[in-house]
């Protein structure tokens, strides 16, 4: 069993997704003489589990039945336990889709967290691509090399405890694409360009916070990405936003979705930065940054205002 390849039929010591509804799901750490109680009764590992072909029904030792599923990047998704708030399906399908993830691409990643979209780049990249990935605290990264090597694809992905902001990636001119999901991303930019290859394919900073962005897309034209597209993207508590430095160097927020809960100041905080764009990444020299800097400050201060009048008037937007 592997997270990247399929199996027909479950073997002692593969992961298997036990499922009992869509609401009800669990992993279970297939072994030769164990048991799982579930709420229909026991699952007997050894007779009832092993041999049987994935996706086949199971009755319990109460009667009722569940059904065994090969594991998949979505199903753990929704299955893993959580050491850090993760990234869902959706969002990550749009990272994988911008990112141009392809088999035999290399990728930096930081930071691992649960690795929800850890699995989901391996099966993007898989067999011949490699995850270099970059985590913080130390326990999380032992975990996450432990999973990794329990679902078979310890092979794709080298494991690193390290500061991505301090340290980098550990590597040099190999990633076709790096992610950066920190709390701090602009710090890490630097090292996300000696990362990347001369002529890499996309690099996807970001957060979900607009300033946090603001302040990235300050640090980016410093770092002379060159060429190479940078693309933002991020959903916020239901909202969706995509900043995209673009081959022209034209930097622009574009926004997906409704804010989440729809009152009149939210409307006006996303209506205020809808279709904003920076200037060409040409014209910065070293003090630009600093104006753009304070550009952004301006507008977060005009941002306030239309907030404190749409409290006062909500049919303004």
């Amino acid at each position: 069993m592997s997270f990247v390849e399929y199996s027909d039929l479950v073997r002692d010591g593969d992961v298997a997704i036990v499922y009992m509804g869509h609401e009800s799901m669990m992993p279970v750490k297939v072994r030769q003489g164990a048991q799982t109680q579930t709420r229909y009764g026991v699952i007997r590992h050894s007779s009832d589990l092993i041999g049987r072909r994935y996706g086949s029904k199971v009755t319990c030792s109460k009667g009722g039945w569940v059904h065994v599923l090969h594991p998949t990047p979505e199903l753990w998704t929704v299955n893993l336990p959580h050491r850090t708030q993760i990234l869902y399906s959706t969002d990550i399908a749009t990272i994988t889709m911008m990112l141009e993830l392809k088999p035999g691409a290399v990728v930096c990643e930081s930071g691992t967290g649960s690795g929800s979209l850890s699995h989901a780049i391996l099966r993007s990249i898989a067999p011949s691509g490699h995850l270099h990935t970059v985590e913080f605290h130390q326990q999380r990264a032992e975990k996450a090399a432990e999973e990794f090597k329990e679902h078979q694809v310890d092979r794709l992905v080298t494991v690193r405890n390290q500061d991505v902001c301090k340290d980098g990636f550990g590597v040099t001119g190999v990633a076709d694409a790096v992610f950066l999901d920190i709390p701090s991303p602009w710090e890490a930019v630097r090292h996300a360009k000696t990362a990347m290859k001369r002529r890499a394919s996309r690099a996807s900073l970001g957060t979900g916070l607009i300033k946090t962005n603001t302040l990235l897309c300050v640090h980016i034209p410093a770092a002379r990405f060159g060429s190479r597209p940078v693309v933002f993207i991020w959903r916020c508590r239901g909202r969706g936003q995509q900043w995209r430095l673009d081959r022209r160097g034209a930097a622009r927020l574009h926004l997906t979705g409704e804010p989440a809960g729809g009152g009149p100041a939210e409307r006006a905080c996303w209506a205020h930065w809808d279709h904003y764009e920076l200037w060409e990444q040409s014209q910065f020299s070293q003090e630009e940054p600093e104006t753009l800097k304070r550009h952004f400050v301006a507008s977060s201060t005009q941002n306030k205002e239309r907030q404190r009048k749409s409290r006062n008037d909500p049919k303004t937007f």
